[in-house]
């Protein structure tokens, strides 16, 4: 009997093969289930849900949770052996969480532990291995297999010689439902596999897959990748109705696979309880025509509903997991279509880049030099070069899913520039290579508004600067001259702003001039004459307050002149300890709050001297009935106004509004336009307030 409990249930067989040409560790085992008869199992009449099938992989460092059906009469059992060889087995008790669902959680694991799960006689997992599962999303340049890409054939082979047991993939099967099914049991259009299982490698998601085997590359972890996407389909298909009403988007009743929130019922909400190490996105084009200038604010929606609904569902999945995406790649050579480029814009929340302050945690690869003249599919809108993608993609997860950040998030950025019209100098964020040999300068000018720019269909207003009126001054400076155009004042300057905007890889203007050589993504920017020096594009301004208690912290350089009547509940909260932040949990007396008064309250601010606010920070209170949902900016100047709606309730979490106006304020009233529903009186409660912008220099 001692001997046979030494085999511990099952044998693994670990063998090292390192390749030298490629360096890639390959790492193989054989299962075998061994039983032992002094443990018993009873007659379970259960089944998995079809996600859980042989070779999975299941999320390293966190619980775990394995859900299937039928009625269990007693416990499971388990038994895994860890990288350094230990053994460990052990007994789970499912939770029968409906009449016929149950489930268990699994004990924490680190990566390249091998477990075998035994639910019953006839339900068993097998070969399953810890690492991190990334959950795969959008619609037809997410779903393009490995057969349709670049190089395939060779492609597979090396997927089937070199990462057979390090990257693990499964594809969850196209199903729209009406209405959420919380214990549907999906179908799965390709269960776990390893890249020798016969044909899966060629189903595979190519970015997905690629993603994976990048990552895997740098860090050796095993990687399992899970894909669930469908061609064709818009954003609001995907997104839960939380998100939606978040947006203020309209309901949509079609019956096929773009009605709102369809897919979220059919394709997501029935994996919930996966834990994931975070999500990858590839998605735009079936929004180029419908919500377009909604995007903005429907895609950071559904990141902070997906990372909310996995992290209290699952357990294991962190509240602000990584999210990576693609931006639109290229489509039509010579299109003046502006669908592309104003989507790109709205997948970084209208700022540039990411991470940034309302896309926290984010990061994403800029793949505008894969244009494919390839009529047909593969081709056009579904560029068949999709390494250079995963790989942009997997640099930037590298340094924000990982914290490696010798890799880089993206290409130089502008993190200032300079007008001496009719000059304009930008000073990016590393060093960079401007390209004598581009096919285009890769700037744009626009006589009005970076907004009215746009307004329309396509590119037209947007008018090309030609290459000798652009050139690189020193490692980080780019200097463009304006002077073919009439008027620059009050006009806007965008770079790489086309559907298509070169034909060769690498021929993009501005790339990083390090060994990564990732491209500058899509930028504009509004001009204006008055701002003479150079501006940081973003830097934040701090506040002189005078309340009506007649407190007065000096902190910089603008004043709130008042507040709202009843502006407190006592003298622990009011107008002046608001603009104090951080609120940490437990300071209950630094807040500004309401006395019987939600809906009309408001905040004046009143600055020294002409300000151009850029954004404003808003963190409310924990309690649910001082959750304000619509808040509204009122310039006092000229009586004109914007809304924005707040998201982040009672999370201590900072709702961060970009507002849209670029001409300098000198007064700003913050007022509640909307409340969350309570079942009581609602007040406001903000705990802090933040300006951020740029003074009229």
């Amino acid at each position: 009997m001692k001997s046979k409990l030494s085999t511990f249930l099952f044998a693994f067989v670990f063998g090292y093969i390192v390749n030298s040409s490629s360096g890639q560790q390959n790492i193989g085992c054989r299962t075998g289930w061994i039983e032992n008869p002094t443990t018993g199992i009873g007659l379970n009449n259960v089944t998995l849900n079809n996600y859980f099938s042989n070779e999975m992989v299941l999320q390293r460092g966190v619980q775990n949770i394995i859900w299937g059906y039928g009625t269990s009469k007693t416990h499971f059992e388990y038994s895994c052996i860890t990288m350094d060889e230990r053994k460990i087995e052990g007994q789970l008790t499912p939770i029968q969480i409906s009449e016929n669902v149950w489930q268990v959680k699994t004990p924490i694991q680190d990566e390249w532990t091998l477990c075998n799960f035994k639910f019953s006689e006839n339900t068993k997992l097998e070969n399953v291995v810890y690492g991190d599962v990334w959950l795969c999303s959008g619609q037809s340049n997410m779903e393009q297999n490995m057969e349709n890409i670049f190089n395939s054939s060779n492609e597979i082979k090396n997927a089937e010689e070199y990462y057979n047991y390090t990257v693990r993939f499964a594809t969850v099967a196209n199903k729209f439902l009406n209405s959420p099914q919380p214990n549907l049991n999906q179908e799965m259009k390709l269960s776990w596999s390893m890249t020798t299982t016969p044909n899966a490698i060629k189903e595979m998601s190519a970015v997905c897959f690629l993603y994976g085997r990048t990552i895997y590359n740098k860090i050796k972890v095993p990687q399992g990748m899970v894909n669930s996407d469908w061609g064709g389909t818009r954003i609001e298909a995907w997104s839960s109705p939380d998100a939606l009403k978040s947006c203020n988007i309209s309901s949509n009743s079609k019956g096929n696979q773009n009605a709102n929130s369809v897919l979220w019922n059919g394709m997501i909400n029935p994996i919930l309880r996966v834990s994931v190490r975070g999500f990858l996105w590839y998605q735009g084009e079936a929004n180029m025509d419908y919500n377009r200038d909604l995007y903005s604010c429907t895609f950071p929606a559904m990141i902070r509903d997906w990372r909310s609904k996995f992290s209290q569902v699952s357990e294991g999945t962190n509240k602000n997991a990584p999210f990576g995406f693609v931006q639109l790649s290229t489509w039509r050579w010579n299109s003046d279509y502006n669908g592309f480029p104003v989507i790109r814009w709205h997948q970084t929340a209208d700022v540039g880049y990411v991470p940034n302050a309302k896309m926290l945690n984010v990061f994403m690869s800029s793949p505008l030099d894969t244009y494919d003249p390839k009529s047909g599919y593969p081709g056009g809108i579904h560029p068949r070069d999709k390494q250079i993608v995963a790989e942009r993609l997997a640099f930037a997860g590298l340094n924000t899913a990982y914290g490696l950040k010798e890799y880089p998030t993206n290409g130089p950025y502008p993190n200032k520039f300079t007008l001496n019209l009719p000059i304009v100098t930008f000073e990016f964020d590393k060093d960079l290579e401007y390209l004598i040999d581009a096919e285009i300068s890769g700037f744009y000018f626009c006589s009005e508004s970076i907004d009215d720019c746009d307004k329309g269909t396509t590119v037209e207003k947007w008018k090309e600067v030609t290459k000798e009126k652009v050139k690189q001054d020193g490692n980080k400076t780019i200097i463009v001259d304006l002077s073919d155009f009439d008027t620059m004042s009050g006009g806007s300057i965008a770079y790489i702003w086309r559907e298509t905007p070169v034909k060769d890889l690498y021929k993009l203007p501005i790339y990083s001039s390090d060994l990564f050589r990732m491209p500058t993504p899509p930028f504009k920017f509004y001009i204006e004459d008055n701002v003479k020096k150079a501006c940081p594009l973003t830097r934040q301004i701090n506040v002189i307050v005078t309340c009506d208690d007649g407190t007065t912290p000096q902190i910089l350089p603008a004043t709130m002149i008042k507040c709202s009547a009843s502006s407190t509940y006592d003298t622990r909260y009011t107008c002046s300890k608001a603009l104090q932040g951080p609120y940490q949990r437990g300071d209950n007396g630094r807040a500004w709050a309401t006395k019987g008064q939600g809906v009309g309250a408001w905040i004046h601010l009143e600055f020294n001297d002409p300000i151009v606010v850029k954004m404003v920070r808003l963190l409310q209170r924990y309690y649910s009935h001082e959750n304000a949902r619509r808040i509204r900016f009122e310039y006092v100047d000229d009586n004109s106004y914007e809304e924005a709606f707040l998201s982040n309730f009672g999370s201590f979490e900072w709702n961060d509004i970009s507002l849209k106006r670029v001409t300098p304020i000198k007064s700003l009233r913050i007022k509640v336009m909307e409340m969350v529903p309570y079942g009581g009186p609602t007040y406001v409660g903000f705990k802090g307030i933040q300006i951020i912008g740029c003074p009229n220099l």
